[in-house]
C-alpha cells in the first residue's frame, strides 16, 4: 500500500503550492517509507505526491508514473489482483510496458478506456490520473472502501490525500466541526460518508469516482447500483460457487514480491484464509494473533494458535494489557483520524505491529459478517416479525445495551424506522439529556435519520428488510468504521491488510444470494460456513465466534472512565460545548464493569474528546 496526495487549482489562477505537496507527501510516510516522489505541472497548476510500500515490482513502480509521452499521469495506492490479465488484454492492443507493476496497468488501462476503466479492476485502491491533453483529473475509489481517500474542494482548488491529517497541512482548511456528522457520528459510531467530522474534509463513497474537467466538477457513483438476488439457486451450487471463489481470491491476493501473512482470530472466517493459504503457499504461512488479559471471554490466542498448528503455520502471538493500550491510545488516534466507537479498533494495529518485522501483508478475516449476516442485529430483523405486537421502548432501560437496543428497535413496524434504530447506538431521548440546546436544534433535524432512510428508499422493492439491512451494513458500517480502522491502523505498521472476502467476484455472489440462505433457524452466515467446510472441520466452522474483544466495560468503570472525566471537565474541551457534561459525568460515575448499557456510548466520547485535542486543537501527540 501507499501514500497519495495533490493539489489541482482547476479554477484559481495562484500557482501550485509544491512545497505544500511535499509536506503533504512527507507527512504521510509512515503509508510508503519504501520510497517518495512529487511531480508538479506548474502550467496545469497541478501537484501530486507518492510515499511507496514496495509490494509488486520492488525494483520499478516508483510513482508518480507516466504513460510514454508523458501525458499521463498517476499516483495510487493500492493492489490490482487482476493486473495480469487486464496486462495481457493491452498487450495484445499493442500497449508497452517498461515495469512489471500494477501501476502501469492503470496508466494504459485509462489510455485505453478513460473513466470506464474503473469497471474492469478488481482490488482495493485510490488513485488520481491527470490527464494533460484532456485538462482531466479523475479521483476513484474502490467498490467496497476498503481503500481511504479523503478531499477538499474551497475556491477552485481541489486538494486529496489518504489521510486526513494531509490536508491539514494547507492553511486554506480549517479545523471547524460539521455539527450533523458529529451528531451522525454518535448515532452510528462512526461518520457515514461522504461526511467527516470537519466541514472542510470530505471523503470518497466506496464505487465512485471524481472527475474535474473544463473547471466543472463531477461526481459519480460507477460501481453497481444493487444485484439482482437469485431465488432460484439450490443451497448446493451456491456452496459449490462461493468455496471455488474463495479460493480463487485467496489465491489471487496472495500474487506478492514481499512476504505475506495472516491476521488470524481463530475463527471461521480467518481460519478459512489460512487453510487456502497454507494449501496454495509453498512456505509456511506466517499467523499473527492478539488477545486481551482479564479472562477467557475475550482472548482468543488458545484457539487461534489451535488452528494455525492444524495448517503449520508460524505463529506469533501478544497478550494486549489495558496499560499497553491506554500508553498508545492518542497515537492510536493520530493514525485513525476519524473517532470510531468501535473499542477493538487499536487491536489490528498490536497484530500489524507484531507482523511488521516479518511480513509487509497480512491477509484477514474481514468483510464477511455484513453480506452473510454474522451480527446480532442480523438476527433481530430476520425474526422482527415476533416482536410487531410489542411497542418500541422510548429509550434504552436495560443494562444490556443489546437487550435495550432490540425493544428500542424491533416492535417498529415501518422498515426505515426500525434500521434506523437497529443503527443508533443511543436513542434520540438519550440525546435530548445530553445535549446543549445547538446540538439539540441539529439531531432534531434528522440528518441522521434521513441518511438511513434515503438508502432504505433507493434500494429495490424484491429486496426483504433484511437483505436491504445487508447492502446498507456493507457500504456504511464496514467501510466508515471496520475498513477505516483496519486501513489507518495496518499502515501506521507499513502492513498492507488484504481482504480476499470483499473481492469482486465473491461478492457479486455474496449479494446474489437470498437472505434465508444467510440465517438457517439460529445459525447465521449459514451458506457461508456451508461453504467454508470444504476447507475446514465442522468443529471449526461452528465454533462461537469472539474476534479481537476486549474488556472495556472494566477498564471504562476504572482508569479509562478517569481519563474520559479528565477529558470533559477541561475548559476548552468538546463536551463543554456541545454537551451537558454534568449529565454525562453522572453516568460515568455510574457505570459498572460488566454494564453495557452506555458502554459504546462512553467509549465512543473518549475517542472524540482524544480526536478533538489532536484535530481540532491542534496538539502534539507524538513527542
Amino acid at each position: 500500500m501507499c501514500g497519495i496526495c495533490g493539489i489541482y487549482n482547476y479554477l484559481s489562477e495562484e500557482p501550485v503550492d509544491e512545497k505544500l505537496t511535499e509536506a503533504m507527501t512527507d507527512m504521510l510516510a509512515h503509508r510508503g517509507p519504501d520510497g517518495r516522489g512529487v511531480y508538479t505541472d506548474m502550467k496545469d497548476r497541478l501537484s501530486f505526491g507518492h510515499r511507496r510500500l514496495s509490494i509488486i515490482d520492488v525494483e520499478g513502480g516508483a510513482q508518480p508514473m507516466c504513460n510514454e509521452d508523458q501525458s499521463v499521469w498517476i499516483t495510487y495506492n493500492g493492489e490490482i489482483y487482476n493486473f495480469a490479465d487486464l496486462k495481457m488484454g493491452l498487450v495484445e492492443k499493442g500497449h508497452n510496458f517498461k515495469t512489471h507493476s500494477d501501476t502501469e496497468v492503470l496508466v494504459h488501462l485509462y489510455e485505453e478506456l478513460g473513466e470506464d476503466m474503473l469497471n474492469e479492476l478488481n482490488g482495493i485502491f485510490a488513485f488520481a490520473v491527470w490527464d494533460k491533453k484532456a485538462r482531466r483529473l479523475l479521483l476513484a475509489r474502490d467498490h467496497y472502501g476498503v481503500k481511504p481517500l479523503y478531499f477538499s474542494d474551497k475556491n477552485g482548488t481541489l486538494m486529496f490525500a489518504s489521510e486526513i491529517k494531509s490536508l491539514l497541512l494547507s492553511p486554506k482548511i480549517k479545523r471547524e466541526i460539521d455539527l450533523a456528522a458529529l451528531d451522525m457520528c454518535l448515532t452510528f459510531r462512526h461518520t457515514p460518508a461522504p461526511h467527516t467530522l470537519l466541514k472542510d474534509i470530505k471523503k470518497l463513497e466506496p464505487g465512485s469516482f471524481i472527475k474535474i474537467e473544463k473547471g466543472k466538477v463531477f461526481k459519480k457513483r460507477y460501481a453497481a447500483e444493487v444485484n439482482y438476488i437469485n431465488r432460484r439457486k439450490s443451497e448446493a451450487e451456491w456452496k459449490s460457487e462461493l468455496a471455488g471463489a474463495y479460493s480463487a481470491a485467496v489465491k489471487a491476493q496472495m500474487i506478492s514480491d514481499v512476504p505475506i501473512g495472516i491476521s488470524l482470530s481463530g475463527g471461521v472466517d480467518s481460519g478459512t484464509i489460512l487453510s487456502i493459504m497454507s494449501d496454495r503457499g509453498r512456505r509456511k504461512v506466517s499467523a499473527f494473533t492478539v488477545g486481551f488479559e482479564l479472562g477467557d471471554d475475550v482472548n482468543e490466542i488458545a484457539a487461534a494458535h489451535d488452528i494455525a498448528n492444524a495448517f503449520k503455520a508460524d505463529f506469533a502471538s501478544k497478550v494486549i494489557k489495558q496499560s499497553d493500550y491506554e500508553r498508545l491510545f492518542k497515537k492510536y488516534m493520530w493514525h485513525l483520524e476519524e473517532p470510531i466507537g468501535n473499542e477493538s479498533a487499536l487491536a489490528y494495529y498490536f497484530v500489524a505491529a507484531l507482523a511488521k518485522d516479518k511480513v509487509k501483508v497480512l491477509l484477514n478475516g474481514q468483510g464477511a459478517d455484513e453480506p452473510f449476516a454474522g451480527y446480532p442485529r442480523h438476527l433481530g430483523e430476520k425474526y422482527s416479525f415476533l416482536f410487531r405486537f410489542l411497542k418500541p421502548i422510548s429509550g434504552f432501560t436495560f443494562a444490556d445495551e443489546k437487550l435495550s437496543r432490540m425493544f428500542y428497535s424491533l416492535p417498529e413496524r415501518d422498515a426505515r424506522e426500525r434500521l434506523y434504530r437497529i443503527y443508533s447506538i443511543i436513542p434520540d431521548s438519550f440525546k435530548e439529556d445530553i445535549y446543549l440546546p445547538e446540538m439539540k436544534k441539529v439531531a432534531r433535524e434528522c440528518e441522521a435519520r434521513k441518511y438511513v432512510y434515503d438508502r432504505v428508499e433507493a434500494l429495490p422493492a424484491g429486496y426483504n428488510a433484511l437483505e436491504k439491512m445487508l447492502y446498507l451494513d456493507t457500504r456504511t458500517s464496514l467501510p466508515d468504521n471496520l475498513l477505516l480502522a483496519e486501513d489507518k491502523m495496518s499502515m501506521a505498521c507499513s502492513i498492507e491488510a488484504r481482504v480476499p472476502f470483499l473481492d469482486r467476484d465473491v461478492m457479486d455472489l455474496a449479494e446474489r444470494i437470498p437472505a434465508d440462505l444467510k440465517i438457517r433457524f439460529k445459525t447465521q452466515k449459514y451458506i457461508h460456513k456451508r461453504a467454508c467446510e470444504t476447507f475446514l472441520s465442522k468443529d471449526r466452522v461452528y465454533k462461537r465466534k469472539i474476534g479481537f474483544a476486549n474488556p472495556m466495560d472494566k477498564w471504562l468503570a476504572g482508569s479509562l472512565g478517569n481519563v474520559l472525566e479528565e477529558y470533559i471537565e477541561k475548559k476548552d474541551s468538546l463536551s463543554r460545548n456541545y454537551f451537558n457534561t454534568g449529565n454525562i459525568l453522572q453516568k460515568i460515575k455510574k457505570h459498572k464493569p460488566d454494564d453495557d448499557s452506555f458502554k459504546k456510548f462512553l467509549f465512543l466520547l473518549l475517542s472524540i474528546e482524544n480526536w478533538y485535542r489532536i484535530f481540532v486543537l491542534n496538539e502534539d501527540v507524538l513527542q
